[in-house]
Parts: structure tokens; C-alpha cells; sequence
């Protein structure tokens, strides 16, 4: 059975969290998650302050203060908290590619309905853009690290340069048009159902995502002299296993994704970043350059010896430091715990309400790849999911303005008549 991140993710949150103590009604104020994530029940205590968590619907509008925690995945799906009352404070949570809620949180009728956002983009509340790099010392561990000359040889075998290993074939990133492209000037080795053209060996674990992080892949990956390493999705900071995978193996991975991503990597030689280049044929000729000359393909993986010399990737994981899967859920009840106290303490004054910002989360509508490689061909209909998300969001919009707890079918009927009604408009980021 197939186990995606996110539920990989929130089972362990799950675990983690209902292990903790029972939280019996006392004078902490209430933080609730509102979609479902089991029977939580108990106290979080973040420095000097302590919070009741659940998600016992139950509980909503218990006190005056309160804190709403929303997985922005399924937000909207099963009502709203109405009525929304001043001292409930609204958080949204969403560590997923915008193709998994649909461009929902890049629309800015919904992001600002958020006090605060927890994001994997840096300008959000409680950022967490390394969230898939366990360790940051993993980068230089030397486990799986195959000698250059070996991969040579493997090469003279039949290894292809390149490995490509991905389940989901069509992507906002168009990643499997760019591999096909690319295949035409360097083989590349497709194991996955996209493009397929080799199997595993059978002692290869792939069944799952489970299987993608278990040390076989590494190892099987680290034979390769490159990896692909194309996000789904165009957003800044929105950075995955993708990328540490291949750098962790000691496999110099072909990227594409966070226009940032520069900022996250561990030397400044060490991935190609197709950006960096006039067009297909460019990147191309690098990746067949470096496959020839062993020295050149050795200098991408000094990191391995060198440490780790990007000073923002450090302090990023200094501020961020996360030991399991939980770390990043905490964070956020953490952060949420603080401000309610502070509101609470404040409840006289008229101090401003903090609210999301499309720069918390916002990517940019899907684009594709023209014939030099480059991404920036529209991909603009009236059917597009961006441009449904972009009426969804009025439509939830326009209920919550009126306190209504509307259906997701309600939310969809709505927006389909307002496509019905309205002109298309390319919303630009």
C-alpha cells in the first residue's frame, strides 16, 4: 500500500501526540486542531506557558481565547469554527506542494483569513524549509558514498549518467517533459512509472515512500553519478527529499523547484541547477563534461570532506533543528501557545491582529517547459486548478465574511457559478 509524506507524516504525529498526558478543563487556553488527527487530548507546555491541545470539535468556543489549527490541505472541506469570534486566533499548517490543495493557499482571499501561517517559506510565521532534512550532518556522512572511479565502471556496465525516480508523472512542474527533453543529449535511467524504461533489482525496496527512504534506495541511488531532483511544484523554499536524497547518497542532483533552493545547498558546488544555464543543450553538456572527467565530477562532492560551508543553511538549521516527524507540528502549537498568552495578557488593549500573506505560502501558477528547456510557458485556461482555486477562495471567502458554515459542496457550487459569471484573469504572483 502506498503511504504518501503527509500521511507518513501525520501518522507519526498522531502517535507521538496521543501519548501525551490528558488535558482536563483548567485556565490554559484551548488550541484545537480542526481537521481530523485522532482523539487528541492533552497539555503542551512551551517555556512558561501551557496550552490545552484536542481536536474535539466539541470544545470550539470554549473560552474567549482560542487557537484554531488548520490543515491547509483539506481547509474548507468540513466547515469552519463559526462564529468566529475576536480572541480566536485562526493558524494555518500546510507543509505540501500547492498541487495538494489546488492552489488553494496561493489565493489571497483565503491566506489572509490565517492570524498566523506555519509554512516551509521562510517569510511565513513559523517557517520550516529543511523540514525533510532530519539531520543536517547526514549531508557529510560518507555511509553511502561510492567512489567516483567505481561509478565510472559501473558506467562502461550500462549505468546511465542519470536516475530518474519519480511516482506522480504529471506535475505542475512538468519535470517528465524536461527528463524526456533531456534524454535526447544524455541517457537517463527511469525506474519509476514515468517514462519507465528500466526495473529494479529485485533486493530494491520501492513499494512505498517508506521505501524511498530506506537505506537500499540510498545506497542504490549513490551507483549514480546524477540524480533528478525536480520538486512537483514551483514555490520558493518548497524543498523535499528530492534534493537531501541525492546529496545525502553522494549523487550530484539536476535541480529544479524552489527558486531559492541555492540558499538551502551545502556548498556552493553541489547540485546543477538548471537555471544556471543558457538552455537544454547547455545543461546537458555539463552533465556529459563532468561524466568524462571524473576530477571535475569530484569537485561537487567536496562537501563530503569540506563540511558544510552555506552559513544560512546552518542558522536555518540552528532555528529549526527537528529530531523526528513531530518537530515541526510542536513548533507551531508552541508558537500559538505563546500568543495566546500574550493576547490574553493584552485582552484591554487594542493591539493590531496579525494576518497571512499570499508570501507565506504563495506559488505561482503551474507553467511548462518550452523547447530550450526553459519554464515559462502558460499553461492559462478557464479550467486550469488555478484558476478554479482562484474562485474557490471567494466562494469560502464569501461564506466566512457572512458566518456561514457552509458545505464543501456549497463552497463548490458557489465558485462554479462564479465561473460561470466571471471573466478570466491571469492573477500574477
Amino acid at each position: 500500500m502506498f503511504v504518501s509524506p503527509r500521511q507518513l507524516r501525520l501518522a507519526v504525529c498522531m502517535i507521538t501526540m496521543l501519548s501525551g498526558a490528558s488535558a482536563h478543563s483548567d485556565k490554559n487556553p484551548v488550541i484545537l486542531w480542526w481537521d481530523p488527527m485522532g482523539n487528541i487530548d492533552r497539555h503542551t507546555t512551551c517555556g512558561n506557558c501551557t496550552c490545552q491541545v484536542t481536536a474535539n470539535r466539541a470544545r470550539m468556543t470554549e473560552q474567549s481565547h482560542m487557537a484554531y489549527i488548520f490543515d491547509g490541505t483539506s481547509f474548507g472541506e468540513t466547515g469552519f469554527p463559526f462564529p468566529r469570534q475576536r480572541g480566536h486566533i485562526w493558524g494555518l499548517f500546510m507543509n505540501e506542494s500547492p498541487k495538494n490543495n489546488e492552489w488553494l493557499m496561493s489565493q489571497d482571499d483565503v491566506i489572509s483569513l490565517f492570524n498566523y501561517t506555519s509554512t516551509f517559506r521562510r517569510e511565513s510565521h513559523c517557517p520550516f524549509p529543511t523540514q525533510w532534512l532530519a539531520d543536517i550532518d547526514n549531508l557529510i556522512d560518507v555511509t553511502y558514498l561510492v567512489r567516483t572511479s567505481e561509478k565510472t565502471r559501473l558506467r562502461k556496465e550500462g549505468l546511465a549518467p542519470i536516475i530518474f525516480v519519480h511516482t506522480d508523472c504529471w506535475t505542475p512542474s512538468d519535470r517528465s517533459k524536461y527528463m524526456k527533453m533531456l534524454q535526447k543529449y544524455v541517457p537517463v535511467d527511469s525506474y519509476g512509472p514515468c517514462e519507465h524504461n528500466k526495473d529494479f533489482p529485485n533486493s530494491t525496496i520501492i513499494g512505498n515512500m517508506a521505501g524511498m527512504l530506506a537505506p537500499e534506495f540510498y545506497r542504490f541511488v549513490a551507483q549514480y553519478k546524477f540524480a533528478f531532483a525536480f520538486e512537483n511544484a514551483v514555490c520558493h523554499d518548497y524543498i523535499t527529499e528530492k534534493l537531501w536524497r541525492p546529496l545525502i547518497a553522494g549523487t550530484v542532483p539536476i535541480v529544479f523547484g524552489s527558486p531559492t533552493v541555492k540558499d538551502y545547498l551545502p556548498a556552493e558546488k553541489s547540485a546543477i541547477v538548471i537555471t544556471d544555464f543558457k538552455n537544454i543543450e547547455d545543461v546537458a553538456r555539463h552533465i556529459n563534461y563532468l561524466d568524462q572527467h571524473d576530477e571535475e565530477y569530484e569537485k561537487y562532492l567536496q562537501y563530503k570532506k569540506t563540511g558544510i560551508k552555506n552559513k544560512y543553511l546552518l542558522e536555518v538549521n540552528r532555528k529549526t533543528r527537528l529530531t523526528d516527524g513531530t518537530g515541526i507540528f510542536r513548533k507551531f502549537e508552541c508558537f500559538l501557545c505563546q500568543k495566546l498568552h500574550d493576547a490574553i495578557r493584552k485582552q484591554d488593549e487594542d493591539a493590531p491582529v496579525s494576518k497571512g500573506e499570499r508570501r507565506h505560502y504563495g506559488c505561482p501558477a503551474p507553467m511548462s517547459f518550452n523547447v530550450d528547456g526553459h519554464y515559462v510557458v502558460p499553461r492559462n485556461s478557464r479550467n486550469s486548478a488555478y484558476e478554479k482555486a482562484r474562485h474557490r477562495s471567494k466562494a469560502i471567502k464569501y461564506f466566512h465574511d457572512r458566518n456561514i458554515n457552509a458545505t464543501f459542496d456549497d463552497i463548490e457550487n458557489y465558485s462554479k457559478d462564479l465561473r460561470k459569471t466571471c471573466h478570466y484573469v491571469h492573477d500574477e504572483l
